[in-house]
């Protein structure tokens, strides 16, 4: 199962594994649903070009990829407002980017209202 879940390639393939699961093994546990919803974040990474997601303590770093279709200018005016809480580019292209979450439901959901926002500004490229 979790090779079928590393090529998941869309949302629709998502809730068929997870509609599989649930049909053998009933309820699934948090570790499942955790997995699956990385899943998710890692489809949608695909699609705005975000090449890695890491998280360091109390930070994210994002590395996108080389074609990343991401407004480089709104992307900045997201970075600058959040610079206070520690929001940075390094010189080597990595976003780095607070979090306020410790919990894994709490960090997932951070990722995934990061990842939406990125991808807002990949739409008005």
């Amino acid at each position: 199962m979790y090779k079928r879940i590393a090529g998941i390639d869309g949302d629709r393939a998502l809730e068929e594994v997870r509609a599989e699961l649930q049909d053998r093994y009933g309820p699934l546990p948090t570790s499942v649903e955790h997995l699956l919803q990385a899943a998710r974040l890692r489809i949608e990474c695909e699609k705005i070009g975000v090449a890695q997601v890491d998280r360091k303590r109390d930070q994210l770093h994002i590395r996108f990829t080389e074609t990343a279709a991401v407004d480089p200018g709104r992307l900045m005016k997201l970075v600058s407002k959040n610079a206070k809480r520690g929001a940075q580019f390094t010189p080597q292209g990595l976003l780095r980017f607070p979090l306020k979450a410790t919990k894994p439901n709490e960090v997932l959901a951070e990722v995934r209202a990061l990842l939406e926002e990125l991808a807002l500004q990949t739409a008005a490229v």
